[in-house]
């Protein structure tokens, strides 16, 4: 869409946008907005409004603590999968629990 808009209506956007659910890029498909604009846009806002926290606010995920038999110490230093992302490095350990990785890739995917 080749449409400009206002930094409040930018703003709008971006409110709209969460309120939906959806993923960025999925908001940005059905409403006929390009991702890349909707991604400069809100870094841009973002940093005028708080330089601090230009980057794109993180979604965490709760990790806890699972009632597990106590691992050995190999076990517990043994991290056979690893996950790269836009610079961010997560190393996930072979006890990790399959909820805990589902929720991690959520937010992942949702980032996209």
């Amino acid at each position: 869409m080749s449409t400009k808009f206002t930094d409040d209506e930018w703003l709008l956007i971006f409110q709209q946008r969460t309120q939906s659910g959806l993923s960025v890029r999925k908001w940005c498909d059905s409403n006929q907005i390009s991702y890349d604009k909707y991604k400069y846009w809100e870094k841009k806002l973002l940093r005028r409004s708080d330089p601090e926290r230009a980057v794109s606010p993180m979604d965490f995920v709760e990790l806890p603590q699972a009632l597990l038999p106590p691992l050995s110490l190999e076990q517990e230093q043994s991290y056979p999968f690893e996950l790269s992302f836009h610079g961010l490095h997560l190393k996930i350990a072979s006890h990790a629990q399959l909820s805990q990785l589902a929720g991690i890739l959520k937010i992942l995917q949702a980032s996209c």
